[in-house]
């Protein structure tokens, strides 16, 4: 072999190590390329000469390359053309492989199975020995399982939906299962190599279904870093720690007041919290893009952004404030960007705020 072809095939295998060759496991943009992070906000089903949000399968979309929202000409129901089927396809296509690890896990399996005791949790995990992705969502019966394909579940079309992508480097796979000790998820499909054990204890008992309670303070905060080092910080709490997530340990991390969209349709919705130096206020209604007005009656997302561009923050995650989950495990990610912040802040409409 000559000196060419050797220079070649190592500039080859080199670019493959890197973060986003092509056959990473990793978030995947509406076009199938690898991306660092994205969102979705699915929208709920509502009047519209819009065909997709009309039929409850449209959505925003935002990601890394162009944080702001941009409404989607493509069904959530479509095996094709969309960042949540190509991230998820990775799952279904390589469910046989031997060297890759996945957990899919939902308080709501898409058999029907539903749960109390474990956690309020919702999303899907999947890592190779390079790199991987965290998928949180809020969508109940969601996705279907390894042995399935992909499809949109019709108990999802009617209300709003949110969700986080990050692709992440193998080494942060250990963070990702000590946040889901915490969250105890409901898993109904997932496997894991028996060599990777040792490295991800926590995955490896999730995956399992081997429950054991974390240590007081029954709670974890982390940072994860993505592929192309944008810094979040997951929130996770047990439900031991029986307090509230936004009020009593996000907005008291992050040093913040927030604004909070979670679902309000269930018993024991929490009233505002107006504190000297932190108030968590209810976002009542939300106006996207394109005219788009729906209340929060009509969303199952969980979000929350704080009250000033000075600390920008969102978060996505699983818990809504209500007095129930105070009993439930689950968490919620947390980002700061301005861009991020600017597009979630922009679409509340009414608050229930603080005098």
């Amino acid at each position: 072999i000559n000196m060419t072809t050797s220079g070649g095939l190592f500039l080859l295998f080199s670019f493959c190590l890197l973060p986003f060759c092509e056959a990473s496991i990793v978030c995947k943009d509406k076009d199938g390329n690898p991306v660092d992070w994205f969102v979705v906000y699915k929208l709920p089903k509502i009047d519209s000469p819009n065909p997709l949000i009309d039929g409850g399968v449209g959505h925003f979309y935002m990601d890394t390359n162009n944080p702001t929202w941009t409404l989607s000409d493509v069904s959530l129901n479509k095996s094709a053309d969309h960042a949540v089927f190509y991230t998820l396809q990775q799952i279904y296509m390589n469910r046989e492989a031997g060297n890759v690890l996945y957990v899919m896990y939902n308080d709501e399996h898409p058999d029907g199975k539903k749960t109390g005791s474990y956690g309020h949790t919702k999303g899907d995990v999947m890592f190779d020995k390079e790199t991987g992705f965290w998928l949180i969502h809020s969508v109940p019966k969601f996705p279907p399982a390894s042995s399935d394909s992909y499809t949109w579940p019709d108990n999802a079309l009617r209300y709003g939906q949110s969700m986080l992508c990050i692709s992440l480097a193998y080494s942060q796979s250990t963070v990702v299962g000590k946040q889901l000790w915490h969250n105890q998820p409901y898993v109904y499909d997932g496997k894991i190599p028996m060599s990777w054990a040792e490295k991800n204890p926590h995955l490896y008992d999730i995956i399992h279904m081997k429950k054991s309670t974390p240590p007081a303070p029954y709670f974890s905060v982390e940072k994860l870093i993505s592929l192309k080092n944008t810094q979040f910080i997951s929130f996770a709490k047990h439900k031991k720690w029986d307090k509230e997530l936004y009020g009593d340990l996000v907005a008291y991390y992050l040093n913040t007041s927030l604004n909070v969209e979670t679902w309000q349709n269930g018993a024991g919705d929490l009233p505002i919290y107006c504190n000297i130096t932190t108030k968590i206020q209810t976002i009542d209604d939300i106006s996207m893009p394109h005219n788009i007005t729906f209340s929060n009656h009509g969303d199952h997302s969980k979000w929350a952004a704080s009250n000033t561009l000075k600390a920008p923050y969102t978060c996505i995650g699983d818990i809504n404030r209500q007095i129930s989950q105070f009993h439930r495990s689950g968490g919620t990610v947390c980002l700061s960007h301005k861009d991020v912040w600017t597009a979630f802040n922009s679409t509340i409409a009414k608050l229930d705020k603080c005098g």
